[in-house]
């Protein structure tokens, strides 16, 4: 396993001493992408949020203070990344009624119509079936619920050497919209847009309600 792979491995399942640098740098270089799919989704102060794959808790701590009187769930398969959240959001205990928890993305441990809003930041790249996976999504959320997905382009990802294909999905604008619509998202109900990051990069945010 080279050095590019290896990196690659790790930001699709964080574990270790590896696992634990990688959460510190996915927070520090994900926090334009992570506030701008924050701001998409647009939470109530009283919503039900649930974030896949919050990995170091970034945008639960930003989805926390945004939400004071609701609650967040915060979700990821790694034990490294929910302790890193963890510590992050020790100071909102009581607040925003935060709640972390391992979890596997096909066994999500929630009812139907559980939750207002759904955050999946910098993580469809890691989905085995993303048409299946936003369908599960789209059941949990209540009606007018609404799913917010921000995905680096494909333009983007293919020049970075960590984020080939044997651990990355590459994601554009007509296959994001093409997920949602599997998922079982109306074309009315789905908006995407491209945006520029800094750096260069170019990203995509998509926000889909469940009608």
């Amino acid at each position: 396993m080279d050095i590019w792979h290896a990196i690659g491995d790790q930001l699709r399942h964080p574990r270790g001493v590896g696992g634990r640098i990688i959460g510190h740098a996915m927070r520090w270089a994900n926090d334009q992408p992570t506030r701008l799919a924050v701001d998409a989704l647009s939470p109530r102060p009283c919503d039900h949020v649930l974030d896949v794959g919050c990995g170091p808790g970034h945008a639960v701590a930003l989805l926390a203070r945004r939400v004071p009187s609701g609650r967040i769930v915060g979700i990821d398969r790694s034990e490294t990344m929910i302790a890193q959240a963890r510590a992050a959001t020790v100071s909102l205990a009581g607040q925003g009624g935060v709640e972390l928890m391992m979890a596997d993305f096909d066994a999500l441990p929630f009812p139907p119509e559980s939750f207002d809003g759904i955050l999946a930041s910098n993580v469809i790249y890691f989905w085995q079936d993303p048409a299946r996976m936003t369908a599960r999504l789209r059941r949990l959320l209540r009606p007018n619920g609404r799913l917010a997905i921000y995905a680096t382009a494909e333009s983007s990802m293919r020049a970075w050497k960590f984020a080939q294909t044997d651990t990355h999905r590459w994601i554009d604008l007509s296959m994001l919209k093409a997920t949602l619509l599997a998922g079982g998202f109306t074309p009315d109900h789905i908006d995407i847009r491209q945006v520029r990051l800094r750096g260069g990069v170019d990203g995509l945010i998509a926000v889909a309600n469940a009608g």
